[in-house]
């Protein structure tokens, strides 16, 4: 019975709310959307379209294409990216890789002049190396909960490829790598979400007697367009249930254009935080 006793909540208390945290849009696991590429022959040259719908914010996604000096990290065949201008100089990227095609496979090393117009736009153009023409733009449109890249390049290389099998080699290059800054988006969308997870449970938490994350049995919330991605119960007393409303609907406000819901229900029984009994048979 003492044991029991330490394990109860001050006089007063009373399990206020089981609160189930909702998401908007696509499953945390799934933030980047689908990819429109087109690749013509136009001359010697091939322009290349794109297009990525993203469930992310757009800002997050022009900081992934705007981080140069790490995509050699995520994008496929890319060797290494960095910026080789000095402080106040007009922005120099050098990018060494390769293409392959087959059996073959194309070494690219080529240094581009950038403009960025954060957090919208980047334009390229080749200065140095072994593309007779590389240049082009990302462009970044959306808001909080969603952004759409617009990818445009036209490409000439001075090394030969088959006329034929050329705009195939240059879709699979550009592919695989747009696919690579998808999961990147990705990767980063799904951190930034985890961590106002993890900041909003953190306060309410704080104000609760004590507080245990659940198992989530269903993800279907009921809600149009929302999935259920964490499940939490406090253990509240009763003169800090208003205080503990105030903040979810703080954090609420300051969220839902992120897609981000905390849906309260509730006073439940304290089933959560009740000491599991294991009986004994002789």
């Amino acid at each position: 019975m003492e044991t029991m006793r330490k394990l109860l909540p001050p006089a007063g208390a009373v399990f206020a709310a089981c609160l189930a945290l909702l998401l908007a849009g696509a499953p945390l696991a799934h933030a980047a959307g689908p990819l429109d590429l087109q690749v013509e022959r136009e001359g010697a040259l091939l322009k290349v379209t794109a297009t990525i719908v993203a469930e992310a914010p757009a800002e997050l996604c022009y900081a992934v294409i705007a981080d140069f000096d790490h995509l050699a990290e995520f994008i496929p065949d890319l060797k290494s990216s960095r910026i080789v201008s000095g402080p106040g100089q007009p922005l120099r990227l050098r990018q060494v890789g390769e293409a392959r095609g087959g059996f073959s496979r194309y070494a690219i090393d080529v240094t581009l002049a950038l403009t960025v117009d954060p957090p919208r736009e980047i334009t390229f153009m080749r200065v140095e190396g072994n593309l007779e023409t590389m240049e082009g733009r990302w462009q970044v449109r959306g808001n909080a909960r969603r952004c759409t890249i617009d990818y445009r390049a036209d490409l000439q290389p001075t090394f030969w490829l088959p006329p034929i099998l050329g705009p195939m080699i240059m879709r699979q290059q550009v592919e695989a790598q747009l696919e690579g800054l998808k999961v990147e988006i990705d990767r980063k969308a799904t951190d930034q979400l985890k961590k106002v997870l993890v900041d909003g449970s953190t306060k309410l938490s704080d104000m609760a007697f004590d507080a245990r994350k659940r198992k989530i049995i269903n993800a279907d919330s009921g809600e149009d367009g929302y999935e259920l991605v964490a499940n939490w119960t406090f253990l509240l007393a009763l003169d800090r249930l208003d205080e503990f409303l105030a903040v979810l609907n703080d954090f609420n406000e300051e969220n839902s254009v992120n897609g981000v819901y905390l849906q309260k229900s509730g006073p439940w029984p304290p089933y959560s935080f009740v000491p599991e009994l294991i009986w004994e048979y002789n």
